[in-house]
């Protein structure tokens, strides 16, 4: 018997005649995978008018092998017929997308999933038992941004089986040749699956009736490999769909025939682009405008109906079976979706009565909130203990004297018997009393497996071990809260290479971008091994590097101090006494002779806990606030605006100071935040500071003889101050989480937003 025969027995049958033991089976099943928090994989089908085919495409889902965790989530794309009525029945997961059409569903999905990798799914289709085991094994190889594989139509009485397998052999070799250079062309939207991030970088075509899929696989192409997936473990079954639409089989066979003869000198050719046919463009007139709008009403009236009755819900699992799970927080900063350069507006509005006047250029100083001396830190070797023990000194989250842990760990509260806190968060201040977090670096390992693991959470032996490094989710934490990336080992065949190495800069680059949506311009060194140096020279992006020996050792109060490709020197350190004496010692000097103290560390535990803990008492917020810790990405970015920047001051009016301040960026910046040193004027003066929409961050202090203004342009900075309000609001017994909503609606500038938000927290 076929592996699909037996849930032919429901295609295209009305659901009252389905077996009661299927679909409580399902029923059962979809209740179990809701519990499913963190899932490796998200597995999304659309349906429109889909009533007679729904269950047998869950059906065949919910019996799917697989050894990681999944959701599967429904899209109701305007369903005219009982599609709904039975997706509530069989207690699916589903959203309602009003918009009609394959594009506006599959974004629709893509906006809800959780997974790492997406599976795209049509409901009248039915799936092999390895089906999803089968996409997810090879996108979680390294560089696969995307797959496709096979499909065949369920046997009927009205098409002929012999002449379905010639139409199925010799289509499949006519799209085996396609995808050697046109794997785009290949793609089918029933048996698509992808990187969950890069596709929301790109997101699905709207504006097309079909071939939204294969549009976006050719956006992911220059990032990553299609692979074309000829296992029948992933070959589906499904309707005749647009088949039918030529007629009988031999038509559609004719008119497939002569279509792939006329562009057969096509395939053996890349494309980057394709002109689209005008008889696939949405037409856009106005009764669609206006559907539009009495849908938006509609959802609106929805949503304001029953926004009411939404409960608060606990996002983490307190399950006491032991899960495997994937590390990953339920919201990372958009960073692909920035502006590289920014121009900043600042309105000073001045008090009547003030005396007239004096103002000097705006200076943005050396180091950002005038801070005297600079620390830095890097962490090499993608170390576990990064997250754990460095990370979560910075940011009051739990420490152990020898146990490990991961993000779901922290979430699910399942932590290491012995932990304690250190009752604080550390940093420094703004100057205008705003908390400004220590920050560091951390290499990665972007081409190792490893960082792929799945956590263990609810072990009954709590055996929080250290791993072989931190998995992506760690780092898409650790990048939440501001911590810098750089590159340092990679999987070169000869390191001795330079040309070797670079190859694998480029390959490492492409998973960065896949994970975190962000990429990488720092090297730290591997080993003194200078031939990294060397290919990094001939790998552009790299703009800040540091190394073990042979670096400058900086000066930040130089005039004009220009960091771009500077080799800057760090020191590993024998102890923590070292570093004291070192700081001590370089303090003991004036402002402009005094160098940047950056340490380099491998494993980290609570003896820096505690080292980190002296900065902040000594140095930082409850010390005398003089030192500035960023990471070294920040660093030089903030060093890039200080050269390359300009700030303009100009009267208004009598009353009305404009200060306009542009910052030129590069490819890959994501800290567009910058001092601003303004003489002759004092915050006693101001009745009102204004800005531009640019302008996110805002605070303003006085300073010396005028004020300090502190900028910050990064234009998602509100929703991720919001992000940290949820949390906050689903454990609002935590101290740590509320700590984190204040400290991240602390930065936003004064705003109707930033007072509701802060309600909401206080």
């Amino acid at each position: 018997m076929k592996w699909y025969s037996k849930y032919i027995q429901v295609y295209e049958k009305p659901f009252v005649s389905a077996p009661q033991q299927v679909t409580d089976f399902v029923r059962n099943k979809l209740q179990k995978l809701s519990e499913n928090r963190q899932p490796l994989a998200s597995v999304i089908l659309i349906c429109h008018n889909e009533e007679t085919r729904l269950l047998s495409c869950l059906w065949s889902l919910c019996e799917n092998q697989y050894d990681f965790p999944i959701e599967i989530l429904a899209i109701n794309n305007n369903s005219s017929d009982h599609t709904e009525d039975l997706l509530k029945q069989l207690g699916v997961t589903y959203f309602n997308e009003l918009q009609k059409g394959p594009g506006h569903a599959r974004q629709c999905g893509l906006n809800q999933a959780k997974g790492a990798y997406h599976i795209c799914i049509d409901a009248d289709t039915i799936y092999p038992p390895h089906y999803i085991e089968t996409h997810v094994r090879e996108l979680m190889k390294k560089g696969v941004v995307g797959t496709f594989s096979l499909w065949s139509f369920i046997p009927d009485e009205t098409h002929s089986k012999f002449g379905l397998w010639l139409y199925e052999t010799l289509r499949d070799l006519y799209l085996t040749i396609q995808a050697v250079q046109r794997p785009e062309l290949c793609v089918r939207g029933m048996t698509f699956g992808f990187n969950t991030e890069l596709g929301r970088k790109f997101g699905f075509r709207k504006d097309i009736i079909r071939g939204e899929d294969g549009s976006l696989a050719l956006s992911m192409k220059p990032y990553g490999k299609l692979i074309f997936i000829h296992s029948k473990k992933a070959r589906v079954m499904t309707g005749y769909g647009t088949l039918n639409n030529d007629g009988s089989l031999f038509s559609s066979f004719k008119v497939r025939v002569v279509k792939g003869v006329k562009g057969i000198g096509g395939i053996f050719s890349k494309k980057k682009e394709y002109k689209d046919e005008e008889s696939n463009l949405v037409k856009r007139n106005k009764n669609m405008r206006i559907t539009r709008t009495i849908n938006s009403i509609i959802v609106l009236f929805l949503y304001i109906t029953t926004i009411s009755c939404i409960k608060n819900k606990n996002l983490y699992d307190d399950s006491l079976a032991e899960k495997k799970v994937i590390s990953n927080p339920e919201f990372l900063y958009p960073y692909i979706n920035d502006s590289i350069s920014h121009t900043a507006e600042i309105t000073i509005h001045i008090k009547e009565g003030v005396r007239q006047l004096t103002l000097s250029d705006a200076v943005i100083p050396p180091l950002k909130y005038n801070k005297s001396w600079l620390f830095m830190l890097t962490q090499d070797d993608c170390r576990h203990a990064a997250f754990c023990y460095t990370w979560a000194a910075i940011n009051g989250k739990p420490l152990s004297k020898k146990s490990f842990y991961d993000l779901p760990h922290l979430q699910t509260n399942d932590l290491p018997s012995d932990c304690y806190y250190l009752g604080k968060t550390l940093g420094s201040t703004d100057g205008a009393e705003n908390e400004v977090r220590f920050s560091f670096a951390t290499t990665l390992a972007p081409e190792e497996k490893w960082m792929d693991n799945v956590t263990t959470i609810n072990k009954k032996d709590n055996g929080f071990h250290e791993q072989n490094g931190l998995v992506w989710g760690n780092v898409k934490e650790m990048l939440n809260f501001g911590i810098g990336i750089a590159f340092h080992d990679v999987m070169a065949t000869d390191i001795n290479n330079p040309n070797d190495i670079l190859a694998h800069y480029e390959i490492a680059q492409n998973i960065i971008l896949n994970r975190l949506g962000r990429g990488c311009k720092m090297l730290a060194e591997p080993n003194g091994n200078k031939n990294y140096v060397e290919a990094a020279h001939n790998y552009p992006v790299i703009k800040t590097f540091t190394l073990q020996t042979g670096g400058e050792r900086i000066h930040p109060f130089e005039e004009m101090l220009n960091l771009e490709n500077k080799l800057i020197e760090r020191i590993f350190f024998n102890n923590h006494d070292e570093i004291k004496e070192k700081i001590v010692n370089e303090l003991s000097y004036p402002c402009e002779q005094r160098e940047i103290i950056y340490a380099g560390v491998h494993g980290t535990d609570t003896s820096w806990a505690e080292f980190l803990l002296w900065l902040n008492d000594t140095y930082g917020q409850d010390g005398d606030d003089s030192m500035w810790m960023p990471n070294q990405e920040e660093y030089y970015e903030y060093n890039y605006y200080q050269v390359h920047g300009t700030t303009e001051v100009n009267y208004e009016n009598e009353h009305t100071i404009k200060l306009t301040v542009h910052l030129p960026g590069q490819e890959y910046f994501y800290y567009p935040s910058v001092t601003v040193n303004l003489s002759g004027i004092k915050k006693e003066d101001i009745k009102q500071i204004s800005s531009n929409d640019e302008v996110t961050g805002l605070s303003f202090a006085n300073y010396e003889n005028g004020i300090m203004l502190n900028i910050d342009c990064r234009k998602y900075l509100a929703e991720h101050a919001e992000n940290f309000v949820k949390r906050y609001e689903t454990n609002p017994t935590s101290v740590s989480a509320k700590a984190d909503a204040l400290y991240f609606v602390n930065m936003l500038k004064d705003s109707d937003k930033k007072t509701e938000l802060k309600k909401r927290v206080e």
